[in-house]
Formats: C-alpha cells, structure tokens, sequence
C-alpha cells in the first residue's frame, strides 16, 4: 500500500469586482459616440484601451486567486467570454461588446449618409437660388438610387411643395451636386 500525498488545497478565491470588464465591453460604445464627433481614425487609441483594460482586470482576477487567462486580452470577445467562465458570470458583457461594435460598424453609414444629404440640400438651394434669387429652397432630400460607389440620385423637397431629381456624388471630402433639369 502507497500513501498517496493529500492534494494540494485550492486557492481561495475572493470576490472580483466587474468594474474593468464592463468598462471593456463599453468601448466600442465610446469609440461609436467619438466618431459621431471626430473624423479622426480611433482604430489605434481604441485597441490600445481595450487591451489596456483586459490586461488590468486580469491582473486583478490573478491577485484575487482566478489565475490568468493567457494573451486572450487582445481578442476582447473571447477575453469577456473565457472571464465570464472563469468567474462564473454570464455573457452578458460579451453580448454588449458584440452589440455595441457591430453598430460601431453600421451607426457611421447612416451618420454619414445624413450628412451628405444635409450638405447635398443646401447646395441645391445655392444652385436654383443662383439661377433665381426667387427660387425656392431645399427641405430636405430623399436618396432614391445608391450603388454604393459614391455616385447616388435623389429627389430634393423644395419650400414650394415641389422636387427636383438630383445627382450627387462624393469625391473624396467634398460632395457635389447636379440639379436636374425638369
């Protein structure tokens, strides 16, 4: 008969707080509401502050006995997720950061597609109103045909109740706009 040594106890593990994690799975939240305001590229800055903060709140889990979870921080869905595990918690955060970076992906399209049809709208009414000082203005203006190549027809609402087809195409920053004829 062999004595076997007792295993070795597990460490004891204290309660971790959630602060940090949340904070990760809130970034992309952050990085949507800069690019509304900013047309600076935050790709960078944006990664950096995500890892930054995995890389804290796994040291935090490793102080308060969780052990770590390796060079999962750069992948911040799967670093959420393997957490999530590792705590007992649930996907929650993982849920929110997918959510919130999906629309960081589409939110800026629309965000972009309504400026363009705002500066579109006011250089309708320079154009008429530089052909007629009389000329009605623009309301607004309805994107009817868009291929995705930067070229797009649309219809602008005039202050008279009547539209005129546009074309509008985008080079580069500037926007430039055709008034169709009648």
């Amino acid at each position: 008969m062999t004595d076997t040594p007792p295993a070795p106890a597990a460490p004891e593990r204290k309660p971790v707080d959630d602060t940090l994690a949340w904070a990760v799975a809130l970034v992309p939240g952050a990085t949507l509401l800069l690019s509304l305001v900013t047309p600076a590229d935050l790709t960078l800055p944006i990664l950096l502050a995500n890892v930054g903060l995995a890389t804290v709140d796994m040291l935090r889990l490793k102080e308060a006995g969780y052990g770590t979870l390796g060079g999962w921080t750069v992948l911040v869905p799967v670093y959420l997720a393997k957490r999530a595990q590792l705590v007992g918690r649930g996907r929650g955060m993982v849920a929110v950061w997918m959510v919130l970076f999906a629309s960081g992906i589409v939110m800026p399209g629309f965000v972009a597609r309504g400026a363009r049809t705002e500066v579109a709208c006011e250089l309708v009414t320079e154009i008429l109103q530089r052909e007629d000082k009389a000329a009605p203005s623009c309301k607004g203006v309805t994107v009817t045909t868009d291929p995705g190549t930067g070229f797009v027809k649309g219809r602008a609402l005039l202050s008279d109740g009547s539209e005129r087809e546009i074309t509008i195409e985008e080079r580069g920053d500037s926007v430039e706009v055709q008034v169709l004829p009648r």
